[in-house]
């Protein structure tokens, strides 16, 4: 890891960007039109918000258990500190917005209606793994966290419902690792002592 520089912010912007960019014109050619996906979500009832409450309640509950029995996790939350964090709070909440609105824009709003919930939910897996020590298992998670966010845009029939719910878990984990990365000596302040 130690080999791996940081992300600057301006990348990731300009990386979901593009991917906004991929799903605009993907819709446009498939379906007519640049926000197909979002023009067509239904605002989700009151049932589904409250499921989705407890579906990030317990995504969250359950990745803090794994980072602290898990080597995966700690790896994980180890790669992701380095390479994200500290960054501020404004940063945050943008990462956190564009990752769970864009990729929800595009993994259920896009591929999840061209290929159904088994093969986004895959790809989403995919698209999340990291073959550095025991990371590769993130993959697995992310497709089983894709599988049930593809089955609530599924029956919700909202593409806002999962686009939030995935940003409040971003939102959350990006917290939690800038609270450790702000709260851990830096190198320059344990040289001196």
């Amino acid at each position: 890891m130690r080999n791996l520089r940081p992300l600057e912010f301006t990348t990731i912007v300009l990386v979901y960007l593009g991917l906004a960019g991929l799903c605009a014109t993907w819709d446009t050619l498939s379906r007519g039109s640049a926000l197909y996906a979002w023009e067509h979500s239904q605002a989700p009832s009151f049932a589904f918000l409250v499921l989705s409450f407890f579906l990030v309640f317990f995504y969250l509950a359950f990745a803090q258990l794994n980072s602290r029995f898990t080597t995966w996790a700690r790896q994980l939350n180890s790669l992701l500190a380095h390479l994200l964090t500290p960054i501020s709070y404004l940063q945050m909440i943008v990462i956190a917005l564009m990752s769970g609105f864009i990729e929800e824009w595009f993994f259920r709003g896009i591929l999840l209606s061209h290929f159904g919930v088994t093969l986004s939910s895959i790809f989403f897996g995919l698209c999340h793994l990291i073959l550095i020590g025991r990371i590769w298992v993130w993959s697995l998670w992310s497709t089983m966290a894709g599988f049930i966010l593809a089955l609530l845009v599924f029956y919700s029939k909202s593409l806002y419902l999962a686009a939030m719910a995935h940003f409040s878990i971003n939102l959350v984990m990006l917290f939690l690792l800038n609270m450790k990365a702000y709260n851990r000596p830096s190198l320059m302040s344990t040289q001196g002592e």
